[in-house]
């Protein structure tokens, strides 16, 4: 189990609900409101089971990332070539 924190309040922050506590040095502190109990549980979750690390649409994300990171690793061989580097 987790730790357990005082609750002091509820905002939206960072584009995402978040909920605010006291740390133990009793500075404001907060967290995503879905890594605690406090938040919703996300039905993807539920439905996977513990199954899958990554939402469909992360993983979409991560093949755009990886495409143009390699697209610009060939054009930066490419450029190299061209003027004789290796």
């Amino acid at each position: 189990m987790g730790r357990r924190f005082e609750l002091l309040s509820r905002h939206q922050n960072w584009g995402e609900n978040r909920v605010m506590y006291p740390d133990e040095e009793g500075r404001v502190r907060s967290l995503p409101a879905s890594w605690t109990t406090a938040g919703a549980v996300d039905p993807y979750v539920v439905l996977s089971a513990g199954r899958s690390l990554l939402h469909l649409q992360d993983l979409f994300a991560l093949v755009e990332t990886v495409r143009a990171l390699l697209s610009v690793r060939e054009s930066e061989r490419a450029k190299a070539g061209r003027r004789g580097v290796k």
